[in-house]
């Protein structure tokens, strides 16, 4: 979580309040949501993660790799 851009990279989610639902509902909201979030799936998967994705993403890791490759 501390190395998140979400978190650790100011305007990355342009508007706050966004950031902030991002924030309480996979960061903190427990280890059962936080597996959820996109972003981990993909930096566990890949090794890194690409700036497009966010939490909520609904891109398969297939899907992200094929961008990434574009």
């Amino acid at each position: 979580m501390a190395n998140c851009q979400i978190i650790k990279e100011k305007g990355f989610v342009p508007d706050e309040q966004i950031k902030q639902q991002y924030v309480s509902h996979y960061c903190i909201a427990g280890e059962e949501n936080f597996s959820i979030c996109k972003r981990y799936q993909t930096k566990q998967t890949l090794g890194f993660c690409p700036d497009f994705v966010f939490p909520d993403s609904t891109y398969n890791i297939d899907e992200i790799m094929e961008k990434c490759e574009q």
